[in-house]
């Protein structure tokens, strides 16, 4: 039986489907780059560089959440290109499958099978979230239905972040686009971020990728 806050749940489908996606490419290539469904580790390696450089400058290291972790390849990178005064780390996925994965790759890390929008992470906090390729596929959802995920799943990492969090979706900007991916209008993403999470928000598309991401702060960023 569910109780009033599950049954009240944005987006079950999207969240089924997504999930369905990414353990097919598990199952098919296994726990590495094609197995998350990413062509190739340059263009990865990209986007964590990417969302890391907005992570907050502290003296202390820099509590981060993988939100949609996968099988843990943020963790490699972070070995050589962490934050300058160091890091924790914590990975969230909402497939079993991948979090098996990520632990057996990395048993000492931190792993954790949740979906947070359905069982929120109550009273824990972390500095900055990452959320890199969550927001990208969506095979046969309409657009409205991956915009309520999309927009579930980032208010609920927002309540568990102090300085900030970072995602990335497919820019419209393109010649053609794919009705299997997850095409937003800047103008849309930062509208609700600004509405919904904090007027303080910045937006980069300028690193050779058909996507652009956007950075999401609690204070001003005047560095």
């Amino acid at each position: 039986m569910q109780n009033s806050s599950q049954a009240r749940s944005p987006a079950p489908a999207a969240r089924r489907v997504i999930q369905s996606h990414y353990e097919e490419t598990l199952a098919l290539f296994g726990p590495g780059v094609l197995g998350v469904d990413w062509p190739d580790m340059d263009d990865l390696e990209t986007r964590f560089r990417v969302m890391l450089s907005g992570a907050p400058e502290l003296d202390r290291p820099v509590r981060l959440l993988d939100v949609g972790c996968g099988v843990g390849l943020l963790f490699d990178h972070l070995a050589t290109h962490a934050p300058a005064g160091g890091w924790t780390y914590a990975g969230l996925d909402i497939s079993s499958a991948m979090v098996d994965q990520a632990r057996a790759r990395h048993p000492y890390a931190r792993f954790m099978v949740r979906d947070l929008i359905a069982a929120p992470l109550l009273g824990e906090s972390f500095d900055y979230a990452l959320l890199n390729g969550v927001f990208t596929v969506k095979r046969d959802l309409s657009q409205a239905e991956m915009i309520e995920f999309v927009q579930a799943l980032l208010r609920a990492v927002w309540t568990n972040v102090r300085f900030g969090l970072a995602f990335n979706v497919m820019t419209v900007h393109l010649d053609r686009l794919r009705d299997d991916l997850f095409h937003w209008p800047i103008d849309e993403a930062v509208a609700f971020a600004t509405r919904e999470l904090s007027p303080q928000v910045r937006v980069r598309a300028d690193y050779g990728l058909q996507e652009y991401t956007t950075f999401v702060y609690r204070e001003p960023n005047r560095a």
